[in-house]
């Protein structure tokens, strides 16, 4: 701008400071009127000419010499000029931020108007209120531009109302319009924020992540750091990203710093990340793993703890080694061998097919990680057993531990060691004997009961039915003799002649069965087991136990492959997950004992990232965890660790999305993170430079909102960048707007005729509540300044000036300057 047109147009806008936010010439205007606002009226302009505007002129533009000859430079500069060029957006901004002070800048929005902090935000292709289809600035044209229309006046030719802008003498002149138009005319028509392309493109004084308009710009998202997506955009996703660099997950655990690297709260060779480095695959000392039982079976084993009668407080070692598992099948630990010690398998999670109970530590607690269970199964290998192995069948303690035989937990899951049940025509504990035939069966219920010789049933259990049991020798329903060569059963055994074991020997069945040699050697036509005549042969008496690996009744073929065992529930097999009780044994699925051990029947784990139990669910999205606190949510505001992962609020990664944990944006208006107040007003904004002071006098844009010391609104009211009025001003502006105060009868004996001075410089005021008028050096408690801002109370009657509107920020705040300089005579 050239230095008279600048001179003059501050001229004018420090005189429209007093005039700017006037009465409007039609009241009832509707619409634009309501978008820019209706200016002020003037209470008499012509009490403010002259000297007034002289002395205005003077103290902004020289402050240290006389007013020059305004018109003259004027002329000067414009006939130097080639013509106007466009304003720039700060030369308009710095206009604005003085002809519009009162009503449009410094927060006043009169009519919903604001210009400042950054004009362009406020209108560029932002439509003006009321019903015109016109923006207040449409880039490119500004013949469609109603903000140049309301400085123009000429609003109402494009069906505008209410008053121009601004009233008074701070009106555009025509050079200052065409400068304007030509700002218009050569703004972009897609006025954007280009986000992905370095610049401030919209030129709102924020460039790409930094202005609003990019808010949802996928380059302007943060990247979360575990959900396997490129938040961002920048083609890397999650720990491939450079911003998750530092994140907990992201982190590498270094084997053997002795530092927790990751942040998982395992360092070293405690940690998995380490599982296969070689320095880590080492036993543990018994000392070592001595913590770990402290840690995490506090409790329940340890300290004081003796759960399942097992406890690890030190030294484990003597409650363990060599000692049987109160429920499970092999000793707590087995010396050299980690798969036959209980308490191994327990701590493994393979428990369930050698014992039961839970694993350890049992869910919700969490378990040792895979590096650590790897090295206490390590340590238990290296040792050296103790004594011989136990020999299961010989009534000696071959190993010295003091248990014998099948009472030794080496012994237990030995078949030699298995109970006989008597009734379930199996040799369980396979010595070649089945139900009663079995000495262990003696005396069980079914066994031992005397044979009826004539109800046709096996009575005794012995396999053998009526007269046909040994028992019924001589016994009067079986007293008529087998006649063996007459085809008849005599003796009503269900034998015929030499089938019927009476007639071994005679001459008439002279030629004997032999009963393993597939021949019908004695022509009764019956084979070998079929023909009566081997009835009590060994080869005969053994049925065929169909789940022992073995061919008991010697026809050649064993277990399912034998016809006597088809139908056998041994045979049928069990499927463990479909509902069904396949071996028709009265137990379905997991319930049935054939599916013990089964993973399909295990416990899931909620926490070792393991699907435990193979339903195709793991941990906490397994319904079997609903109610394990490991799976509980965590609630991301409460200062508790409710998913017990040892991470509390917007440490744990669960919380990293919730809006309690996101960043604050200091210039969105809006509580992003709703804690602690918005943008500048949230202690996370305290040193981002735009919540900062600005330094009114270092030509630095210090809170970086575009405008430099005296331009920016925190500064337009401070010393440096205001002076205080001259008495000889304050006289002006008291004669042209207190007329209530300057005549032969002041209102409310307040005499402001001058010189003012005289009547109220150390002056009581009659309702001042002991205040004098003027309190040289205490503008506070100056009760004439009280009056002029309206903070003079109810007892202080009104505010002044009546009648008009109110003194501008500017003008109270220069006779607050002279108030606080001022020295009386």
């Amino acid at each position: 701008m050239h230095t008279a047109t600048a001179r003059l147009a501050v001229a004018f806008s420090i005189f429209a400071l007093a005039v700017a936010c006037g009465e409007p010439s039609d009241p009832t205007a509707p619409d634009l009127a309501v978008d820019f606002g209706m200016d002020a009226p003037t209470e008499d302009l012509a009490a403010l000419e002259g000297g007034l505007v002289d002395a205005l002129v003077r103290d902004t533009l020289e402050p240290d010499g006389p007013t020059p000859d305004l018109a003259s430079d004027m002329a000067v500069d414009l006939a130097m000029d080639a013509g106007p060029t466009a304003f720039t957006a700060d030369e308009l901004q710095a206009i604005f931020a003085v002809r519009c002070l009162g009503c449009h800048i410094g927060g006043n929005t009169l009519g919903g108007l604001a210009l400042d902090p950054d004009l362009r935000t406020q209108t560029v292709n932002v439509p003006a209120l009321g019903a015109l289809d016109i923006d207040r600035i449409e880039p490119g044209d500004h013949r469609r531009s109603y903000l140049f229309h309301k400085l123009a006046y000429t609003y109402l030719d494009v069906g505008g109302s209410g008053d121009p802008m601004p009233l008074g003498p701070g009106r555009f002149t025509d050079f200052e319009l065409e400068r304007l138009a030509l700002f218009i005319d050569g703004l972009p028509v897609d006025l954007r924020e280009q986000c992905e392309v370095e610049g401030d493109e919209d030129g709102d004084s924020l460039a790409d992540c930094n202005d609003p308009d990019c808010q949802a710009a996928p380059t302007c998202q943060s990247e979360l750091c575990e959900n396997g997506a490129d938040d961002d955009g920048d083609l890397a996703a999650d720990c491939d990203d450079d911003d998750c660099a530092g994140f907990p997950a992201c982190l590498v655990e270094i084997c053997g710093n002795d530092l927790d690297d990751d942040q998982d709260t395992f360092d070293d060779c405690n940690d998995d990340d380490c599982l296969m480095e070689a320095a880590c695959r080492v036993p543990y000392s018994e000392e070592e793993i001595q913590g770990l039982f402290s840690i995490y079976c506090a409790g329940c084993h340890t300290a004081g703890g003796a759960s399942g009668g097992l406890r690890l407080d030190p030294p484990f070692a003597a409650n363990t080694v060599n000692l049987p598992a109160v429920r499970g099948l092999f000793d707590r630990i087995e010396p050299g061998d980690r798969q036959r010690s209980f308490l191994y398998r327990k701590i493994e999670g393979t428990h369930v097919d050698v014992g039961g109970g839970d694993p350890m530590p049992p869910p919700p607690r969490v378990r040792l990680q895979a590096l650590q269970i790897e090295r206490i199964g390590l340590w238990i290998d290296s040792l050296a057993p103790i004594g011989d192995p136990e020999l299961c069948g010989n009534l000696i303690d071959d190993n010295g531990d003091g248990f014998v035989d099948c009472d030794d937990a080496r012994c237990r899951a030995e078949l030699f060691c298995q109970a006989e049940d008597c009734d379930d025509h199996v040799d369980n504990d396979g010595d070649f004997l089945v139900d009663c035939f079995d000495p262990e069966c003696g005396g069980a219920q079914g066994c031992g009961a005397a044979e009826d010789c004539g109800n046709l049933r096996d009575d005794d259990g012995d396999g053998l039915v009526d007269c046909a049991d040994p028992g019924c020798n001589g016994d009067p329903a079986c007293a008529a003799p087998e006649v063996c060569d007459n085809g008849a059963d005599d003796d009503g055994d269900g034998f015929t002649d030499c089938a019927d074991a009476d007639c071994v020997g005679t001459p008439a069945c002279q030629a004997g069965e032999d009963c393993d040699n597939l021949a019908d050697d004695d022509g009764d036509g019956l084979v070998d087991c079929a023909d009566p005549s081997c009835a009590g042969n060994a080869v005969c008496l053994r049925a065929e136990v169909c789940d022992n690996g073995r061919d008991d009744d010697g026809d050649g073929q064993s277990d399912c492959a034998d016809a006597d065992c088809a139908g056998g529930a041994a045979c049928r097999v069990e499927v463990c997950n479909d509902q069904l009780d396949n071996d028709l044994d009265g137990f379905a699925d997991c319930d049935d004992a054939d599916c013990d051990g089964q993973p399909v029947c295990g416990v899931e784990a909620c926490a070792n990232g393991l699907d435990d139990n193979l339903d195709g669910l793991t941990d906490c999205a397994d319904p079997d965890c609903a109610a394990a606190l490991v799976c509980a949510d965590e609630i991301c505001d409460d200062q508790v660790d409710n998913d017990l992962d040892r991470l509390v609020d917007c440490a744990d990664p669960d919380c990293v999305v919730a809006a309690y944990c996101l960043p604050e944006i200091c210039g969105n208006g809006i509580d992003d993170n709703r804690r602690n107040g918005t943008d500048c007003a949230d202690p996370d904004c305290a040193l981002v430079p735009a919540c900062g002071d600005e330094i009114c006098d270092n030509g630095v844009d210090d809170n970086v909102n575009g405008q430099t010391d005296c331009l920016d609104v925190q500064c337009a009211l401070t010393r440096t960048c205001l002076a205080p009025y001259t008495q000889q001003e304050l006289q002006v502006l008291f004669s042209g707007r207190c007329g209530c105060h300057t005549g032969p009868a002041p209102l409310g004996q307040m005499s402001l005729s001058p010189p003012f001075t005289a009547d109220t410089v150390n002056i009581r005021a009659l309702a001042g509540g002991g205040l004098d008028l003027i309190e040289p050096g205490d503008p506070a408690n100056s009760f004439l300044l009280q009056k002029l801002l309206g903070t003079q109370g109810a007892r202080g009657g009104s505010r002044m000036p009546q009648g008009g509107a109110a003194l501008t920020a500017a003008q109270l705040a220069r006779i607050g300057f002279f108030i606080e300089d001022y020295v009386a005579p």
